[in-house]
């Protein structure tokens, strides 16, 4: 039996007027066609950085195989709390180019 369709998720980090940074999880929805939201983060974070890989995070608790993707069977699987710490990281040293930091899917450590 083939696997279960793979589900079209999507995270992005919004700024506030604050400054502050916040990720969100969208996932597409065929009929209608439509981008929907399907989670977001509580509390926000001081950087892009710090926003985007918690959001990563997340994402990826929602997957029940990291090999072959979010899949449609896994919709319904139980995750874990949004706002739950992440696995940290050790921080890079700011005069180092952090591009390929190793991390949440290259995203460098989290503050913890």
């Amino acid at each position: 039996m083939p696997p279960a369709p793979i589900r079209r998720i999507a995270v992005y980090v919004d700024e506030a007027r604050d400054g502050t940074f916040r990720w969100i999880l969208i996932e597409h929805r065929a009929k209608p066609p439509r981008w929907v939201q399907i989670e977001a983060a509580k509390k926000t974070s001081n950087t892009y950085r710090e926003a985007m890989a918690a959001g990563l995070w997340v994402l990826q608790r929602l997957v029940g195989d990291l090999e072959s993707g979010p899949r449609r069977s896994d919709a319904h699987a139980v995750s874990a709390p949004a706002e739950a710490a992440p696995p940290s990281a050790p921080e890079a040293d700011s005069s180092e180019d952090t591009r390929g930091a190793h991390g949440p899917f290259g995203f460098g450590g989290l503050r913890g």
